[in-house]
């Protein structure tokens, strides 16, 4: 995986912590975060993975916003709550008193860091030399405080909140003291968000909780925006191999202009982010900062539905590496637009999601319903246009064009005629038996999940939000969680299985009952599910089951305790 995530980092876990947390969802070893965010501290924190960790000393790291919860009369090591009170004065400070002191805080002004921060002495980060009650002479800094905006008043207890728009470099603790300070009864800080960084608002961040390894891909967006504030050079295929081999690129051949000298730019090729480049104004040049990806100067091009991504859908997506693998597909399957029904094996966020970790650079997913009077010949005119493939890949049964009257035969004409490499994949076999969406759609209509999940990328899941039930389960200690089974999805059939489940980005074993429940009858498809080892309220949450193993099938109870020696019989299973 490589990309950006954008984090509310939670409060109570180091910024540390939240790059460990997202290196076991992702299992990439190359993760970095940009803005260290003290434990107690939450809000924007952009994470890098892959080879995009090279871009976080590009990032835009200026101007900051951040919500400050303020004590007056709290003096504390550490100039935050979390700290040992050192001191503690009595607070005799009016509202306007405290407005006042805030307007003198706007503007250019020098700043002590606090001793307790990341800031390094000989290489020492000085919160470790503070621990071992070593003195260290801190000098002062500059920085601007654009505004200072009280949003909760001074309270009885010496409290109030303010919004801080502050430059690079600013410690909001250090400023919290100083305020302090300057009333006269010192102060700390009891509560931070920073709420805008590196051109990133809070709105735009997701919760650490939400991610899991199921879903973590849907959030990863293109390293790219890291550095979309550096204006785009965009440069030929010869230049785009020179580039990255480093060699340097002549301003004069180049599509842009007008350099201020050691400008750094982001450098693109065929749509592609290859990396970051600086001008060297005395030489007329464009040199190299850091590569991030390689160009692909062809296109390949794969066709499918791609339902479930099964090892036959695999052979059709492993295209070339020096091409720039492209995937089409349609945002529902055509036969359940026309009148038929399908049931799905995984969602197009999910399938998206895998084939991007199986190394698809971009998924195309088309609107069927635009697409669908296209007959056989505009169908290929389209594609010729969009995407311009140099190669196309597609099973050996593969349809196309109003009717599905287009075949591999008007296919192969397409592509010799416009110099198009095609591949078209044999039937896939397991067994002696073909694979398919529909086969493996049968399996799991039968129970048969683990060969069902054998067949296919990854294993067989549904996400769906928690709802409140009837709460039986905790009358007899087993208490579950419950969720519609989602209507998109091929049925699996009723009964009980062995599942995993995830959220808040951790992985527990359950037990899930599918099925309408025949003991307490269900108007709709139930999932309920007993999480072993956790306690707490998931309402509103939206879990992941990913079933692994039936169980036994849906029974009648005649009562609450035939019930419960029925779930410690299948815990025991």
């Amino acid at each position: 995986m490589q990309g950006l995530i954008l984090l509310n980092k939670p409060k109570g876990i180091t910024s540390y912590g939240v790059v460990s947390a997202i290196k076991r969802l992702t299992g990439e070893k190359r993760v970095g975060h940009t803005g260290t965010l003290d434990p107690m501290a939450t809000g924007v924190l952009p994470v890098l993975i892959g080879r995009a960790t090279a871009l976080s000393s590009y990032m835009l790291d200026a101007d900051k916003r951040y919500i400050a919860k303020v004590k007056l009369g709290i003096i504390t090591d550490t100039e935050d709550i979390t700290g040992t009170v050192i001191e503690q004065r009595k607070v005799n400070v009016s509202a306007q008193q405290l407005l006042e002191t805030l307007d003198k805080f706007i503007g250019v002004q020098l700043q002590r860091p606090p001793m307790y921060s990341a800031l390094k002495k000989n290489g020492v980060p000085m919160y470790k030399l503070a621990r071992k009650g070593e003195s260290v002479d801190i000098p002062e800094r500059q920085i601007t405080v654009h505004s200072i905006t009280l949003t909760e008043p001074l309270d009885s207890e010496g409290n109030f909140t303010v919004e801080c728009f502050v430059s690079k470099g600013t410690y909001i603790r250090s400023l919290v003291r100083d305020i302090g300070e300057a009333l006269g009864c010192g102060a700390t800080l009891i509560g931070l968000t920073r709420t805008f960084a590196a051109g990133i608002d809070i709105t735009d961040c997701v919760e650490l909780g939400e991610l899991n390894s199921e879903n973590i891909g849907d959030y990863i967006l293109s390293e790219e925006r890291a550095v979309a504030h550096l204006r785009e050079v965009t440069v030929t295929d010869n230049q785009a191999i020179r580039f990255t081999n480093g060699g340097k690129l002549g301003f004069d051949r180049l599509c842009v202009n007008n350099f201020s000298n050691g400008e750094l730019v982001r450098v693109k090729s065929r749509n592609t982010f290859l990396g970051i480049g600086y001008a060297d104004c005395q030489k007329q040049e464009l040199g190299i900062k850091c590569i991030i990806n390689y160009p692909k100067n062809k296109n390949a091009v794969a066709l499918g539905t791609f339902d479930g991504v099964h090892i036959g859908h695999r052979k059709v997506l492993d295209l070339s590496d020096d091409c720039k693998k492209i995937a089409v597909c349609f945002s529902k399957p055509p036969k359940s637009v026309l009148g038929g029904t399908v049931e799905l094996l995984c969602d197009n966020s999910k399938k998206t999601q895998i084939m991007k970790k199986i190394g698809i650079d971009e998924v195309c997913t088309l609107n069927f319903e635009e697409m669908r009077y296209k007959t056989a010949e505009e169908f290929l005119e389209f594609l010729k246009a969009q995407f311009k493939p140099d190669v196309i890949s597609c099973g050996f049964n593969y349809r196309f064009g109003k009717g599905a009257v287009g075949d591999i035969e008007l296919l192969r004409k397409f592509a010799d005629e416009n110099g198009i490499r095609l591949i078209c994949v044999n039937p896939v076999k397991r067994d002696g038996e073909l694979v398919s969406s529909t086969g493996i759609r049968s399996l799991l209509k039968d129970g048969k999940i683990e060969k069902a999940n054998s067949l296919m990328s990854e294993s067989f899941s549904f996400t769906s939000t928690v709802i409140s039930g009837d709460k039986r389960g905790r009358t007899i200690g087993f208490p579950t969680i419950n969720q519609r089974y989602p209507e998109s999805l091929v049925t699996l059939k009723f009964g009980v299985y062995k599942s995993k489940v995830y959220f808040g980005g951790r992985e527990y074993e359950g037990i899930t009952n599918i099925g309408k429940r025949p003991t307490y009858p269900s108007d709709y498809i139930i999932a309920e599910t007993f999480i072993k080892d956790f306690q707490g309220d998931l309402y509103g949450e939206n879990v992941t089951v990913c079933p692994i193993n039936f169980l036994r099938e849906e029974v009648k109870f005649g009562s609450l305790d035939e019930l419960k020696k029925q779930i410690e019989s299948d815990l025991q299973n």
